[in-house]
């Protein structure tokens, strides 16, 4: 159902909200309803199919799944054309408040990395204030997960010209292999 949902959205965004609804997995249903929300070009119309996005990630019933699933409506309320900052501004509190529960830090750190790279073309308080938990579960966990997310996450924020947070990033990553391969990531980017 999802993918018929993909396919009509663009043509007939209220069918596809129709469907979207019906999907019972709930992750599923949180990436179709934002999808038919990236369609809707009603704003109010759009909010509510976001709205009903979030509450469906909120039903996965692990914190790592509900934000990263989440992250998908997160993203469209950061893209140009369809900013929302007022309702961005409640949905990522109450996301790293549900975060916060998850036991195993390197799932609350991918979690996290992946709201950090839904929002980097948000607001740069919200930006921050992920950036900041963000930190702290890397220093909390250990692994090569982790490392990668570092430096991704590096990247991203050298992107985003935060180029102290994106040093801050490759200095806590524990592989010398891969500190030294976002290293030279960042070089070849800041080459003109």
């Amino acid at each position: 159902m999802r993918n018929r949902v993909f396919d009509l959205a663009p043509i007939d965004p209220s069918a596809a909200h129709t469907l979207a609804k019906r999907i019972e997995d709930p992750w599923y249903r949180c990436q179709s309803l934002t999808y038919v929300a990236e369609h809707t070009k009603n704003e109010r119309e759009r909010g509510e199919v976001l709205d009903q996005a979030f509450a469906a990630g909120e039903q996965t019933g692990e914190p790592n799944r509900t934000v990263t699933v989440s992250t998908w409506p997160v993203a469209i309320l950061c893209q140009s054309g369809t900013k929302d900052y007022k309702r961005l501004s409640k949905v990522v509190p109450r996301l790293l408040s549900v975060i916060a529960k998850e036991p195993h830090p390197t799932r609350r750190n991918d979690a996290l990395f992946m709201l950090l790279r839904s929002t980097w073309k948000g607001p740069e308080r919200t930006v921050t204030s992920i950036f900041s938990v963000f930190k702290e579960s890397a220093v909390a966990g250990h692994g090569w997960k982790i490392d990668r997310n570092l430096r991704d996450a590096a990247i991203l924020l050298w992107e985003l010209e935060r180029h102290a947070d994106a040093r801050d990033c490759i200095k806590l990553i524990e592989k010398p292999r891969v500190r030294r391969q976002a290293q030279r990531m960042l070089e070849d980017d800041s080459r003109p």
